[in-house]
This record gives structure tokens, C-alpha cells and sequence, in this order.
């Protein structure tokens, strides 16, 4: 049985947002199908489903390591320091790269979940690299910094973005097989990555719910959806005054 060394920046349970059903998902599945260990970054909440999640799946090796690394200006400048965007900062630990590295050898292949974990992969490694790229990075910062007015952070997101599209296009080119939804391998391929090296993959969840028919509205209820944050709290009295108008 071949053996896989998952790297991850977020412990892959529970399965209660879309990221993480599709990272369950691709852990459920390899953990029948393969020899897998997994090496991860904890967030501080984490560590109370680490027994649960290692009792769901039969895992040669488990390693988690709580890093708490805030977005601020002072991690900004350390990012600078350590030659690395301010996000694979956040998510690096070198008692963590050190482990990976003691470990890597013992694997066939090491699969990157997320290309921020493309720091811990050893340098020259010998083994195949494969990389899930939940998301094209770059573009999530260049739409940033595309709706930010402060000049200032203007600027800061413009030089992060074009660091973060750098990094994410060697981890691109140093992986051998890139699995990514259609948008983002259209992203992808823009900075000069083979085609070749995509395989389609979407949510990873029910996949009975992609053949499903199209929602007739009109035949429907009137319902409302809201999707935001509580940043948006003081804007909610606006909104629904704005709704009560139009409806």
C-alpha cells in the first residue's frame, strides 16, 4: 500500500464549513485507499476534536501543532523577514517543518493541502508532490486589494498579492498533479502553469446534489438569504429598511 503524508493548515474535522467537508472528504477517502499519515496546523480550537477526528480514521501518523499567528503589521514585517507571504507565514512553524522533514522520508508522496503548506516541502524533494488547492490565492488578495480605499493598504495588498501569486505559482510548478475547481485552474493556468496538471475537482461532498434540477423560482415561496459577517451589524437597520421598500 503506498504511502501519503498529508499537509495541512487546518485540522480536517469537524466537517461543518465547505473547506472542511472537502478536506474530510479527501482524508476519508485516502485513509481506505492508502497508507496515510498527517501532519497539520492547529487552529486554538482544534486540539478538542484532534481524538475524535484520529477515532473516525485509521492514520499511520498524526502530528498537530497550535500556531496562532495574528494578521497584523508586526507578523507583515516578519513575513518580510522570513522571505514569505504574510498567509504561508501565519501558517509556519519551524518545529513543524523540522518534524515533516524527519517524517517525509518515510512516505511515497507528500499531498499539499492548500499551497500555504508548500513552505514544509524539503527542498530538491525526491518524492512526488501533489497539491488540493482549495483556492487560487492570489486572486482572493488582488480582489482585496481591488475594493480597498486606503491608499496605504492599498498598496500593502497590491505587494502581497504579487508576493502570494509568486509563491503560489512555484508551489504550482514544483507540484507534479494540481487538483482544483475550473475557476481556479483558469486562475492557475494565468500564471503560467501546464494545463496538464489539473484534474478537476469540486465540493467533494454529496455528489447526488450535482445532478439535481434547476430551482424553478418562480413556482416558490418568497424567502430572504443572508450571507455576511457580524462586520456587517451596522449596516442590518439599512438593509432592511431597503427590503421592506422593495419587496
Amino acid at each position: 500500500m503506498k504511502k501519503i503524508l498529508l499537509l495541512s493548515n487546518r485540522l480536517p474535522y469537524p466537517p461543518t464549513s465547505g473547506g472542511a467537508v472537502k478536506r474530510w472528504k479527501v482524508v476519508e477517502y485516502l485513509s481506505k485507499h492508502y497508507d496515510l499519515g498527517i501532519a497539520t496546523v492547529l487552529a486554538e480550537t482544534d486540539p478538542v476534536y484532534v481524538d475524535e477526528f484520529t477515532s473516525k480514521i485509521k492514520l499511520s501518523h498524526f502530528y498537530g501543532e497550535v500556531l496562532d499567528r495574528k494578521r497584523n503589521v508586526g507578523n507583515l514585517l516578519l513575513s518580510y523577514l522570513h522571505g514569505m507571504p504574510l498567509s504561508y507565514y501565519r501558517n509556519y512553524s519551524l518545529s513543524l517543518n523540522k518534524h515533516v522533514h524527519q517524517v517525509a522520508e518515510n512516505y511515497d508522496a507528500l499531498l499539499l493541502d492548500s499551497s500555504l503548506m508548500f513552505p514544509y516541502v524539503p527542498r530538491d524533494c525526491p518524492r512526488p508532490v501533489f497539491l488540493h488547492e482549495h483556492n487560487a490565492e492570489y486572486v482572493i488578495w488582488r480582489r482585496f486589494c481591488g475594493i480597498e480605499k486606503n491608499v496605504l493598504k492599498k498598496i500593502i495588498l497590491l505587494l502581497e498579492a504579487r508576493r502570494i501569486r509568486n509563491a503560489e505559482r512555484n508551489c504550482c510548478k514544483a507540484s507534479c498533479t494540481i487538483f482544483a475547481a475550473p475557476n481556479d485552474i483558469e486562475s492557475l493556468i494565468k500564471l503560467g502553469v501546464p494545463e496538464e496538471k489539473f484534474i478537476e475537482t469540486y465540493h467533494l461532498g454529496n455528489e447526488e446534489h450535482l445532478d439535481l434540477s434547476d430551482i424553478a423560482f418562480q413556482g416558490t415561496e418568497k424567502a430572504l438569504l443572508f450571507v455576511g459577517t457580524p462586520a456587517w451589524e451596522p449596516n442590518l437597520d439599512g438593509l432592511i429598511w431597503f427590503i421592506s421598500r422593495v419587496w
